[in-house]
C-alpha cells in the first residue's frame, strides 16, 4: 500500500509515534493554553491597551515640554471616551480559547487563526468607537494619507504575506487554518488602514502639542493593529513547518521578511523625539 507524505504527516500530527513527538506536541499544546490565558489576564488589567492614550507616546527633546504634553493627554482622554467593555469582551474570548485549547486536540494552528480573527474584530470595534468619539473637531488643513502614517511598501508586504496563506490553503491539512488566517489578516490590515485616516482630534488649546500628539497616537494605534495583522501569516507558517513540505518553509521565510522589516521601521519611528516652540 502506498502512503502519501501528506497522509503520513496527518497521521503523525494526530497520532504521534515516539515519546519525543508526544512531548513536543504536549509542550506546544500547553504553551498555547497558557498564552491565550495570559493574554486574557493582560486584557483584564489593561482593557484599553490597544488604543490607550498615554503621555509616553511622545519622546521629548526638552523636558520642559512635559507639562504641556501631560495637559494635552488629559484633554484627549476626556474627549475620546474609549470604553473598556470591548477590552473585557476580548479578555473573555481569550479565556474561552484557552479552555478550548486545554480540553481538545484541535490543531493549534487553527486555534491561533481563530484567536487572531477575534482580535481583528476587536480592533475593528475599537476603530468604530474612535471614529465617533468627538462630534465637533478642530479643522486640520494638511492633507493626510495612509502612506503618511504607514508606508505603502508595508501594505504591499502584508498583501504578499496574506497570499502565502492562500497558497498554503492548497494543502488539505492546512486548508481551513490557512483560510481563516488569510481572512483575519485581511480584516486586521484593513482596520489598520482605516485607523490611518481617522479625523484629527484637537481641542485648540495648545495646537502644536495637540497636533503632535494626534499624529503620534494615530501612528501608534495604526502600527499596533498593523503588526497584529502582518505577524499572523508568519506565526502560522512557523507552526506548520515540516521538511516534507517545502512550500511551508518558503512561506515561512517570505512572511518573516515583511514582519521583521516593519518591526525595525516601527522601532526607529518610536524612538524619534519631538520638540515644541515655547508659548
Amino acid at each position: 500500500v502506498c502512503i502519501s507524505p501528506l497522509t503520513q504527516y496527518c497521521d503523525l500530527y494526530y497520532h504521534p509515534n515516539t515519546m519525543t513527538e508526544q512531548t513536543g506536541l504536549a509542550i506546544l499544546h500547553w504553551f498555547w493554553t497558557a498564552f491565550f490565558a495570559g493574554f486574557g489576564v493582560y486584557l483584564l488589567l489593561r482593557p484599553d491597551c490597544m488604543m490607550r492614550t498615554s503621555c509616553r507616546v511622545l519622546r521629548l527633546r526638552d523636558g520642559a515640554d512635559r507639562p504641556r504634553v501631560d495637559a494635552a493627554v488629559e484633554r484627549r482622554r476626556a474627549v475620546e471616551h474609549i470604553s473598556n467593555a470591548t477590552g473585557y469582551g476580548a479578555a473573555a474570548f481569550c479565556f474561552v480559547m484557552s479552555a478550548i485549547t486545554a480540553v481538545t486536540h484541535v490543531s493549534t494552528g487553527l486555534l491561533y487563526a481563530i484567536f487572531c480573527l477575534g482580535l481583528a474584530l476587536t480592533m475593528t470595534a475599537l476603530y468604530l468607537q474612535l471614529r465617533n468619539s468627538q462630534p465637533t473637531r478642530i479643522a486640520v488643513l494638511n492633507a493626510r494619507t495612509p502612506a503618511s502614517v504607514i508606508p505603502v511598501w508595508a501594505f504591499l508586504a502584508a498583501g504578499v504575506s496574506a497570499v502565502c496563506c492562500l497558497l498554503l490553503a492548497a494543502m488539505p491539512h492546512l486548508r481551513v487554518s490557512a483560510l481563516v488566517v488569510f481572512a483575519s489578516t485581511a480584516v486586521t490590515v484593513f482596520a489598520a488602514w482605516r485607523l490611518t485616516s481617522l479625523p484629527a482630534i484637537l481641542q485648540g488649546v495648545d495646537v502644536p502639542v495637540e497636533t503632535a500628539l494626534d499624529q503620534r497616537l494615530r501612528f501608534h494605534r495604526s502600527a499596533g493593529v498593523f503588526v497584529m495583522g502582518i505577524v499572523q501569516p508568519f506565526v502560522f507558517a512557523s507552526q506548520s513547518l515540516d521538511d516534507r513540505f517545502p512550500a511551508v518553509w518558503i512561506a515561512y521565510f517570505v512572511t518573516l521578511i515583511p514582519f521583521f522589516a516593519f518591526a525595525v521601521w516601527v522601532g526607529r519611528r518610536m524612538v524619534a523625539k519631538v520638540s515644541f516652540a515655547q508659548q
